[in-house]
């Protein structure tokens, strides 16, 4: 018995093709002078039942040298100052609650170094390990160095903290330390003190910011179809002007092929750590299109293009048959159809029907379906929480 969904709806809209692009640049961050010590890895929740191995990593983002004599790291009402000790451009310098200890027991040393009881002794120590006050909270904490000198100060703030054993890692040394230039160590070994981070940002990287990239398509001829597109310098260099492709998948093969056609958008020059909206806007022809958008190749293209599917002159297919039972699998005699909201939004089932062997049972009743949900329609409506019977032949 040949089953489907149905809708009843009107929409026309015209046939013409124009492009227009605008362009709203947002404020990049404040950058990290040269020659400044900055917070670039936090070990907030130590592996396993310890309480001593937290450790803060220091790092000199600046082309110059540095003493760190003129810095002092404070955590809650703990104050930690530092000997005449200088640190090369690009060196690292780890703070450590307990650098290295005499009996063997939980240290620093031993458990990111080779556990001899001395720093230093093997390459995995070669860089400047020295002893730190502190005690981090896993949540709603924060630690800060200031430079006594000029009185800056930076501070690095977090909510919770990573899962066991897992470091917070600096994005960018580069711009400043905000919430989202930390994220979770992704190395194998959990987290990287004395090396470069493993979630370190790339020198060229265009991306898109997908949570605020959308497609609004016009309820009449009138308004063209409308694509918002945020897009973010992720790197660390300046981005400059390029253009973008937009490519109408024609045979929706999901790829660039001859049978598509492409068209270019112009994407302002970038500092790093600032965002750009592009508006691209065009009137299109009756049915249903697919676009694929990319941004120029860079050293990760990983983030460097969405998608987006519309029709135009009738509804997207927004409810699909996912499933059926035609032949009931145990002794309840239920044979049921199932329909799955496909799209990202809610939708109401008010004016939807089904129809099996041209017989429509309407869905009113099923009030709405959130997204990627499924709704039910069975001979016995008990069966399911939300389902009801309908009307089917014999």
């Amino acid at each position: 018995m040949p089953a489907k969904l149905c809708r009843c709806f009107s929409m026309d809209l015209g046939c013409c093709l124009s492009l227009l692009i605008g362009v709203l640049l947002l404020s990049p961050a404040v950058g990290v002078g040269a020659g400044r010590l900055v917070i670039n890895e936090i070990m907030i929740n130590e592996p396993g039942s310890e309480t001593s191995l937290e450790w803060v990593e220091l790092f000199n983002a600046g082309t110059d040298s540095l003493d760190l004599k003129d810095y002092i790291f404070i955590e809650a009402a703990d104050t930690t100052r530092f000997a005449k000790r200088w640190l090369q451009s690009r060196e690292f310098v780890v703070l450590a609650r307990k650098p290295v200890s005499a009996d063997g027991t939980a240290s620093f040393e031993q458990q990111w170094g080779n556990g001899s009881n001395v720093w230093g002794d093997d390459s995995l120590e070669n860089y400047l390990l020295l002893p730190a006050k502190m005690s981090l909270r896993n949540s709603n904490d924060s630690v800060t160095i200031v430079e006594l000198p000029t009185g800056r100060a930076e501070s690095v703030k977090w909510a919770s903290s990573p899962p066991d054993g897992v470091s917070l890692e600096r994005v960018n040394s580069g711009t400043d330390a905000t919430a989202k230039n930390f994220k979770q160590c992704n190395a194998a070994s959990h987290s990287t003190p004395g090396r470069v981070n493993s979630v370190v940002a790339k020198m060229r990287d265009w991306g898109f910011n997908e949570d605020d990239c959308e497609i609004f398509v016009p309820p009449n001829s009138e308004t063209p179809i409308e694509i918002r597109l945020a897009i973010r310098n992720c790197g660390q260099s300046i981005l400059e002007r390029q253009a973008g492709t937009i490519v109408h998948d024609l045979d929706f093969d999901g790829e660039y092929s001859i049978a598509d056609s492409v068209t270019e958008f112009e994407i302002e020059a970038l500092l790093p750590d600032s965002e750009l909206i592009a508006i691209i806007s065009f009137a299109e022809k009756r049915g249903r299109h697919s676009y694929i958008i990319r941004l120029p190749d860079d050293d990760d293209n990983t983030n460097n293009e969405v998608r987006f599917e519309c029709v135009i002159g009738a509804f997207a297919r927004e409810m699909l048959i996912s499933e059926i039972m035609n032949v009931s699998a145990d002794s309840s005699g239920c044979e049921w159809i199932e329909a799955q909201n496909v799209v990202a939004y809610s939708i109401s089932l008010k004016g939807w029907s089904l129809e099996i062997d041209g017989r429509a049972t309407a869905l009113d009743s099923l009030g709405e379906v959130e997204p990627k949900r499924e709704s039910y329609c069975a001979r016995t409506a008990f069966v399911f929480a939300q389902a009801i019977p309908v009307r089917v032949a014999g």
